[in-house]
């Protein structure tokens, strides 16, 4: 792994096969699931003649994430090598239950499976930050959490187009049978993943889980990416009927919504092909992205077909930098042995926000214009981005400066040695 480098690209990473197959696993994982959220929420429109019932299923889903810290006090108990497989077995579990689904009586299963999604695809994503962890050096960090991205953009393009002609074509059963599928090759591949348990892990008594959500505070370098992330999200979730707002607007159909999908899903996946921001440190990433994802807001405001689209580019491009920078300061920052907990903590706050965001959003809409909440976004995000901050790394504490935060980097701190160029730059 040596030989693998922070400008390591797709090809460079995959070389290395405790990188590789992770990455694999996930992206086999996340192909069924996407490919079915979409189709779940179709279906349960058909079946019930109601958008809310449809809304429902994001809904659902979103609240589903809150639940993580139930299973916190076990999560570092045991490898997490071995949550990855089970999660993703219970997910194959969990999924033929949909079988039993043939009527608008039976919404609440649809309903009910895609909250049991939710717990499990937060579990995965502690779970993962925890095996990043501990199998990947910190340098490869931020580059392998890159990718990881990158095929999640990737699948977000092509899943919702193969689940909702799969669906159109043969019925829902092909699309449950293919979601099982991804969830048992997943956890076939998630078995075959190097593990290099740490010491006293799996060993370790069952832990509580309050001390690890006080740990996302408590530490300045994870605060502050924390904080940033979670104080843009707050605001995010007022776009997620954004897309049919504008369509409304410039006299278009409600298909113009996925066509916006696909633009902002390729717009983040071209993002993370530059090599320069894998040699970001979390807190770049984070207020890199904030800055792009308002300036993509602020062009929205100009109602034209053109400008949506560059709109939805900027937004495209800022979002999946933020939950990158998530991510790797998850995994780079607090001890090792309670990484799961940590990351538990720190998905189960993002899914609280969220459900919050999306719920004031709905609320504002019923008497706000959508340009207003635009507005309250592009402000919110511009200030967001462009506070400074102070961060202390190893003995030095750095203020960030708006010219040096476009072109400084920051190095991650390892053990007790730091080496810290502008952990603010953006």
């Amino acid at each position: 792994m040596k030989a693998v480098t922070q400008q390591s690209g797709l090809l460079g990473l995959l070389r290395v096969r405790k990188v590789r197959l992770p990455l694999v696993a996930q992206t086999v994982s996340v192909f069924g699931d996407m490919a079915l959220f979409i189709t779940l929420a179709i279906w349960a429109k058909e079946l019930t003649g109601s958008s809310s019932a449809a809304g429902v299923v994001i809904l659902a889903l979103s609240t589903g994430s809150l639940t993580g810290p139930v299973t916190a006090r076990w999560i570092d108990a045991h490898p997490p090598r071995r949550w990855l497989i089970a999660a993703n077995l219970a997910g194959a579990a969990v999924t033929p239950a949909l079988l039993l689904v043939h009527s608008a009586g039976g919404v609440w299963i649809i309903h009910a499976v895609a909250f049991l999604y939710g717990l499990i695809g937060t579990v995965v994503s502690a779970a993962l930050t925890a095996y990043l962890k501990e199998t990947v050096p910190p340098e490869l960090a931020v580059p392998v959490n890159v990718e990881i991205r990158a095929l999640t953009e990737l699948m977000r393009i092509a899943a919702p187009a193969a689940g909702a002609g799969l669906y159109a074509l043969t019925g829902m059963q092909a699309v449950v049978l293919m979601d099982i599928v991804s969830f048992t090759a997943a956890a076939i591949l998630f078995s075959r993943c190097a593990t290099a348990e740490p010491k006293g892990t799996a060993s370790a008594p069952p832990q509580g889980f309050g001390e690890e959500a006080r740990a996302l505070i408590t530490d300045r370098r994870l605060r502050t990416v924390v904080l940033l992330v979670l104080g843009a999200h707050l605001v995010q979730g007022f776009a997620q009927t954004l897309g049919f707002l504008i369509a409304d607007a410039l006299g278009r159909d409600a298909s113009l919504v996925g066509v916006f999908v696909t633009v902002q899903a390729s717009a983040a996946f071209v993002i993370t092909r530059f090599q320069r921001i894998r040699a970001l440190s979390p807190l770049a990433l984070a207020r890199t992205g904030v800055l792009v994802a308002a300036v993509g807001y602020a062009i929205l405001l100009v109602p034209s077909l053109p400008t949506a689209m560059a709109a939805f580019v900027g937004v495209g491009a800022g979002l999946p930098l933020i939950l990158i920078a998530f991510a790797s300061a998850l995994q780079l920052y607090g001890p090792g042995e309670s990484t799961g907990r940590r990351a538990l903590a720190g998905y189960s706050a993002l899914g609280l926000v969220q459900v919050i965001s999306i719920g004031v959003g709905a609320a504002l809409a019923l008497f706000a214009s959508w340009q207003v909440l635009v507005l309250i976004m592009a402000i919110a995000l511009f200030g967001l981005g462009a506070a400074p901050v102070r961060v202390r790394s190893g003995q030095h504490a750095v203020r960030a400066s708006p010219a040096a935060r476009l072109t400084q980097r920051a190095a991650v701190e390892e053990g007790t040695t730091a080496r810290s160029h502008d952990p603010s730059s953006s």
